[in-house]
C-alpha cells in the first residue's frame, strides 16, 4: 500500500515465527542389544528443545512402563523401579539404567520392553516416536556337548577320538573345562544309565585317556581325546561302553552329553562247512569246504 506523505524504509517486511511450546518426549532408539555379561544397559528418554513447560520453570514428567517380554525379572534383569521420568527446566535427557544378570543356562534371545506415555495431569507435553523400545539380551553362556551320541569302531582301528565341543560364549579370559566319565561292564547300571555295557576298560577291550578333563582356552571350540581300542583273537559279539560329560566349569551342558561306543569284533574265524561227509568208495575225488567268517580284509591261511 502506498504511503501517504511518508517514505518506506527497510525492513518493510517482517516474518512472524510461532514457536511451538510443547515439550516432545521420545526414547532415544527403538532397540537395545546387550550381552548377559555387559552388566548394565542404559535407556535414554529425550526431551525436545523447548525446555520450559507452559508455566515457565516447573518440572515436567512422562510415565514409564518397564515390562518383561521373554526375560524374567529377578532372574534375567533387575527392575529399576522407575515409573516416571522427571525433567527439570533445562533438562533434556533422562537415563534409566537396567542391571542385566548372567547365569549358566543355555537360553534363547530374551526381551524387555519400555514404553513412555504422557501422564494426564501434565500440560504442554506430548510423546513422539519412538515411544517404545525393546531390549534384547544375548545369552553369553558357554555350553558343552559331545560331538555325537553314537560311535562305531572296529577292533583294528587302534584309536577312537571322542570330541567335546564348546559353543555359545567363547571369549572368556580364562580357561573353562568339561570332564568326561567312562562307564564299562563293571559300572553300576543305575549310575551308567545305559543298559548292557559289555566292553571292559583296561587290559581287555579299550584304554581310556589318562586325562579326561577337556580344557578350553579362550576361543577354543573343539577338543578331542583318543581312546585306545584293543584287538584280540577272540570271537566276540559287538561290545559297548559309554562316556558322559559329568562336570563343567565356566559353562552349561547341552545334548548330547552322553555317547555310546560300539566296538565291532574284527577277528577272522575259519570253520568246515559240514561236520559230516559221507562218500562211497567209488566217488573218486571229494571236496571238504572251509569257510571264513568275521573280519575278512586280511589274508588268512589254514593248515589241515
Amino acid at each position: 500500500m502506498p504511503a501517504t506523505q511518508a517514505a518506506i524504509c527497510e525492513p518493510s517486511v517482517a516474518t512472524v515465527f510461532i514457536v511451538d511450546e510443547t515439550s516432545v518426549f521420545w526414547i532415544e532408539q527403538y532397540q537395545y542389544v546387550v550381552g548377559e555379561r555387559d552388566s548394565t544397559v542404559t535407556v535414554k528418554i529425550r526431551r525436545s528443545e523447548y525446555l520450559n513447560n507452559e508455566n515457565g520453570n516447573d518440572p515436567i514428567a512422562v510415565a514409564v512402563t518397564i515390562a518383561a517380554g521373554t526375560a524374567t525379572v529377578t532372574d534375567d534383569y533387575t527392575d529399576p523401579g522407575v515409573t516416571m521420568a522427571s525433567f527439570d527446566a533445562g533438562d533434556y535427557c533422562f537415563d534409566i539404567p537396567i542391571t542385566i544378570k548372567t547365569d549358566d543356562l543355555c537360553e534363547d534371545l530374551e526381551t524387555i520392553t519400555i514404553t513412555i506415555a504422557t501422564p494426564g495431569y501434565t500440560m504442554g507435553s506430548t510423546v513422539g516416536k519412538p515411544n517404545m523400545a525393546t531390549i534384547y539380551i544375548i545369552d553369553q553362556t558357554a555350553w558343552f556337548a559331545l560331538e555325537q551320541s553314537v560311535y562305531v569302531v572296529g577292533e583294528r582301528c587302534a584309536t577312537l577320538s571322542v570330541c567335546v565341543t564348546r559353543r555359545g560364549y567363547v571369549s572368556d579370559t580364562g580357561t573353562v573345562s568339561a570332564t568326561l566319565t567312562v562307564y564299562d561292564v563293571d559300572s553300576t547300571p543305575a549310575v551308567a544309565m545305559i543298559p548292557n555295557l559289555s566292553a571292559e576298560d583296561g587290559d581287555e577291550d579299550f584304554d581310556e585317556p589318562v586325562d579326561l578333563v577337556y580344557t578350553f582356552q579362550p576361543m577354543d571350540t573343539y577338543i578331542c581325546k583318543d581312546f585306545n581300542i584293543k584287538t584280540d583273537d577272540l570271537i566276540e559279539d559287538t561290545e559297548k561302553f559309554a562316556v558322559r560329560i559329568t562336570a563343567m566349569t565356566g559353562g552349561a551342558l547341552k545334548s548330547p552329553d552322553t555317547a555310546t561306543v560300539y566296538i565291532l569284533d574284527q577277528t577272522a574265524y575259519i570253520y568246515i562247512e559240514e561236520s559230516k561227509y559221507i562218500f562211497g568208495e567209488r566217488a573218486g575225488t571229494i571236496k571238504v569246504r572251509f569257510k571264513r567268517g568275521g573280519y575278512r580284509s586280511d589274508t588268512t591261511t589254514v593248515s589241515k
